[in-house]
């Protein structure tokens, strides 16, 4: 069964650049502009790009496992893992990216025939871009029905479609990068008024104190609001400036200031006391950012209060968020993709009978036995007391460790060869250290 969609980018014929918007509206307002084109400039954004990867990783970098149960066909699990291991990385990736952009992530069953096995193997869950896609559903149910795809209709067999946090039958789900909006909006609001304070207020500023009417400059008769004009662009260009100025001596001795009676040049500065507010605004949004994918910012961002190991529990607390997302999503691919291969093969009977289980991202039980098995292989003696009760097999699979199957009959011919061998010369015989005519010739034993 090939691949029946064209290729998933963005300059497609029939689309005008005016794409799809999802969600459609927040809070019963409709969006200004395109969803799908904002949240591509919203991952440009320094928190959100770390925040994003924060999620990302830990669930890229945990493996799956292959379990079934008592009714599983003899090869049902190797069938499985052969098929779907390869895929994992690259499934899971365009589904966290979905998930967190769109909140939801279609892909296109792409299976191919093995003659010499016979076997119908899934080649690959081609992604396909939101953007291009729709999604079928029954209008008197709500049931999943399938994917359009650039005028292609895709039946619900030959797709694979993975919503994240899903409204009643809304399969389109929620954005995580949807909570993260109102956040970065702020900060872009914040952001552009401190750039225009930092043009117009920040910084140093000269001011020219001019007397009205005019005087003579340059030999003209010219308005003093013009000379002002001529000198300002002299101290921009320059930073000094030649000004004569004769102050009447009546007006001196009645009190009143040199500025309100003639010219005064004078330099302010804001000493950059008006951005403390921006950038502790800025500071705010930036942890709403982070907490809009449910990360506590103490575990991502730079702690100015609080411990280690509460940031710690922090960071606990968002790995145990992202992996039920994971296994979320491991519970839509057991039941769409595990469950069409063993019916292709073995018919109905087998569905359910073989799934995936994801690893643990933070095992703590792992890391238990790992130092049990440290401890003990470093103490002989508690080695040999504990080696009758526990089963090191089981434990060296528990932690991964390559196991030789012939490892024991190499150790029982190690100690066989021990025990037949010769007992070592005694290097003292012939020698009694107890008589004193053994001694050397200077008296010493």
């Amino acid at each position: 069964m090939p691949s029946v969609t064209k290729p998933q980018v963005h300059a497609v014929p029939g689309y005008d650049g005016e794409l799809p918007i999802r969600p459609p509206a927040i809070d019963g307002k409709e969006r200004t502009e395109s969803w799908n084109r904002k949240v591509r400039r919203m991952r440009r954004d320094p928190t959100l790009k770390l925040a994003r990867l924060l999620i990302a990783a830990p669930i890229l970098a945990s493996r799956w496992s292959y379990e079934s149960t008592a009714d599983a066909p003899p090869d049902a699990v190797e069938l499985i893992e052969r098929n779907m291991d390869p895929l994992r990385l690259d499934l899971m990736d365009h589904t966290v990216r979905g998930w967190m952009d769109y909140g939801w992530a279609p892909f296109e069953k792409v299976y191919e025939y093995d003659p010499p096995s016979g076997e119908i193997r899934l080649r690959k869950l081609k992604p396909l871009l939101q953007d291009l896609t729709t999604i079928y559903v029954d209008k008197a149910t709500g049931a999943y029905r399938g994917l359009e795809n650039c005028s292609m209709s895709l039946e619900v067999m030959q797709t694979l479609t993975l919503s994240n946090e899903v409204e009643g039958t809304y399969w389109y789900g929620t954005p995580m990068m949807d909570a993260c909006e109102a956040a970065y909006d702020a900060w872009q609001n914040v952001a552009c008024a401190a750039d225009r304070y930092d043009r117009r207020i920040a910084g140093s500023h000269w001011i020219i104190y001019s007397p009205p009417e005019t005087s003579i400059y340059n030999g003209v008769e010219t308005d003093n609001s013009l000379i002002a004009q001529s000198l300002l662009r002299k101290l921009e260009s320059a930073g000094s400036v030649i000004l004569p100025r004769e102050i009447d001596h009546a007006m001196a001795q009645a009190g009143i200031s040199p500025k309100d009676s003639g010219w005064s040049i004078e330099l302010i500065s804001d000493q950059g006391v008006g951005t403390t507010s921006f950038t502790e605004r800025m500071r705010y949004l930036d942890t709403q950012k982070v907490r809009g994918f449910g990360v506590p910012e103490r575990s991502v961002l730079e702690g100015q209060f609080g411990t280690k190991a509460e940031a710690g529990e922090h960071g606990d607390f968002a790995i145990t968020g992202m992996e039920m997302k994971h296994e979320a999503a491991v519970v839509l691919i057991n039941r769409h993709v595990v469950d069409h291969l063993l019916e292709l093969h073995y018919g109905e009977g087998a569905k359910g009978t073989v799934y995936i289980v994801p690893t643990p991202i933070a095992d703590t039980k792992r890391a238990f036995l790992k130092e049990v098995y440290r401890t003990v292989m470093a103490n002989p003696d508690g080695f040999l007391v504990e080696l009758a009760s526990v089963d090191l097999d089981a434990l060296k699979d528990l932690l991964g460790i390559p196991i030789n199957e012939g490892g024991m009959d190499l150790l029982d011919e190690i100690l066989e060869r021990k025990r037949n061998a010769p007992d070592p010369p005694d290097t003292n015989s012939g020698r009694d250290d107890d008589d004193p005519d053994d001694d050397d010739e200077d008296g010493k034993s």
